[in-house]
């Protein structure tokens, strides 16, 4: 009984996907757990293959608590001429009760214990010898036939060992019956690859979401966040119901393989890893989705994520080969502009990304403001310091994935949660930083304000020069005064603009080129202004040396 204890504690607590799983014998051990405990460890065959159980017809032990307790796992019910093995919990009891060939009374328990010892002997000489049995009669039908041998060698059926009332051909009709109910049953078990062609078509209709969401320069997961907070459309009702429909599907196929593995070494074979890999890349960002919209919901993985998702993240990952190359092969690139995002999990960083940046910019507000500080509870130095290191590991995670493209282009859409991220967050990052010569401009209306201001500064220089060439002045119109004011007025406003871009590494360092209708803006400017005029932008822009810092991404722009 200890050593069935002991396994039970050793199967629910290791791992054993990349170890043999023990195997538990007993000889003569009392039956151990009511139906409960028999039934929850017969619905886990892998689990109940663990258990072998040596039964001799003539030790009463196993036979004490036959009344209230269930038997689990293999019994191999042995006797003088020979032994056979059941696994039917029904017919195990039936037999054990059948087969006790022992005195009722007292007992010496030594000799009972010594014919195990014969047992475990007579078992490795038939082995050896390849032993043969007496066979029924030929017209006796193949299952009953099978069924009589074992119960001959388990001494029920010797003449002088005739139970009263026990009727022999009653116990080998009901046994012939149950074999029949199980393997009907094994037939009609849940078929883990049947119902993955089936389950492509609410698969089809995700993609096909997706790709209408991104149509709208939105992605799926934003797109659904946004719909589950404020109302849902019919579109967004099918998406819940397809949701649904997969999650409850995936949830039954990680049950059935953690019960009966599909294979030998994994729980999944590689096509239903495939299959599960792309539903928990599909679905799992909409309920990171649901979840972060419930107001205060903090740390998805830790107290929100769903075990099948880290079941089958887990089983990806055994069965995963390490790749030899160290950058994204070409499949991966020519894919990203379809391919989910690898890491399921990618949002759930996100949000938490976002949660950070609100309490930093929350506490930046108190300090200018005494009466939002009243409102707000202000972080500590230590807990700043934590925010900022944990965006910084957010900025290389984030950098790690593109570098591997293995984050879908969705998240660039002007839309989405990352980019509300990439604009929320306070001050320049290092990424930003790193990628400024080679990044696009954020602001993808940038050159229509400086074209503007262009725009603008022929207008003025027109004027003044209108005043030194009375001919020129009839063929332009003059400004008036108040023109004149309101064109510096948004020129200052440009200004302004552009030197946030650059504080926040926003812009690209293309402006700076010689031939830059930006450069040529400012040559035009700082004619208008004077020399003697002083900015913020105007004292940035006058140090050539300015250009290169910010091109390495070391430039240290001070506040305005």
């Amino acid at each position: 009984s200890v050593a069935s204890l002991f396994t039970l504690s050793l199967l629910e607590k290791i791992n054993f996907t990349n170890t043999k799983r023990p195997l538990c014998i007993t000889f003569g051990s009392p039956l151990i757990g009511d139906e409960g405990l028999q039934e929850a460890i017969s619905n886990y065959p892998t689990w109940n293959s663990c258990f072998l159980h040596v039964v001799s017809d003539q030790d009463p032990v196993p036979r004490v608590l036959i009344n209230g307790y269930q038997p689990f796992g293999t019994f191999l019910l042995c006797s003088k001429l020979g032994c056979s093995c059941f696994e039917d919990p029904r017919t195990i009891l039936e037999l054990l009760k059948a087969t006790y060939s022992g005195s009722p009374g007292n007992q010496d328990p030594n000799p009972v214990f010594d014919v195990y010892g014969t047992f475990v002997k007579d078992i490795n000489r038939k082995v050896i010898c390849k032993d043969t049995t007496m066979l029924p009669e030929r017209t006796t039908q193949p299952l009953r036939a099978c069924i009589t041998t074992q119960i001959v060698a388990t001494g029920l059926m010797q003449p002088e060992q005739q139970r009263q009332n026990v009727d022999i051909n009653i116990i080998i009709t009901e046994i012939a019956k149950r074999e029949k109910m199980t393997a009907m049953l094994k037939r009609e078990a849940f078929d883990p690859t049947k119902g993955l062609n089936d389950i492509k078509v609410n698969m089809a209709y995700l993609e096909w979401y997706k790709k209408l969401s991104k149509d709208d320069g939105i992605g799926y997961y934003d797109r659904y966040k946004n719909e589950s907070r404020n109302g849902m459309k019919k579109t967004d009702m099918d998406v819940i119901r397809y949701k649904k429909s997969l999650t409850c599907f995936w949830e039954k196929m990680v049950d059935q393989a953690e019960k009966r593995p599909q294979t030998v070494g994994a729980f999944l074979r590689t096509r239903s890893i495939f299959g599960g890999t792309n539903f928990r890349r599909m679905i799992e960002p909409l309920d990171i989705a649901d979840y972060y919209n419930i107001e205060g919901s903090r740390d998805y993985i830790k107290n929100g994520r769903a075990e099948h998702y880290k079941k089958l993240e887990q089983w990806l990952k055994e069965t995963e080969k390490p790749s030899s190359s160290s950058g994204p092969n070409d499949l991966k690139k020519q894919n990203v502009k379809s391919s989910l995002t690898e890491d399921s999990c990618f949002w759930t960083h996100v949000e938490e990304a976002l949660i950070l940046c609100d309490s930093l910019n929350g506490r930046e507000s108190g300090v200018m403001n005494k009466e939002s500080s009243k409102k707000k509870r202000k972080s500590s130095a230590m807990d700043e310091e934590s925010s900022k290191k944990k965006l910084v590991e957010f900025e290389n995670y984030v950098y790690g994935l593109m570098k591997n493209y293995a984050v879908s282009s969705e998240i660039f859409l002007p839309k989405s949660s990352f980019m509300k991220w990439w604009g929320n967050s306070s001050g320049p990052n290092d990424l930003k930083k790193q990628n400024v010569k080679s990044s696009l401009t954020e602001d993808s209306c940038f050159w229509a304000r400086v074209e503007e201001a262009l725009i603008l500064c022929e207008s003025l220089t027109g004027r003044e020069s209108s005043v030194m060439n009375e001919e020129s002045s009839k063929k332009k119109r003059k400004a008036s005064a108040m023109d004149e004011e309101s064109s510096k007025k948004k020129l200052v406003e440009f200004e302004n603009y552009v030197y946030g871009l650059m504080k926040n590494y926003a812009v690209s360092s293309e402006i700076f080129l010689p031939k830059s209708s930006f450069m040529k803006w400012w040559g035009e400017y700082r004619e208008i202004i004077g020399t003697s005029y002083s900015s913020p932008l105007t004292n940035l822009i006058k140090n050539v040396e300015n250009y290169k810092e910010y091109t390495k991404g070391t430039l240290v722009i001070p506040e305005m």
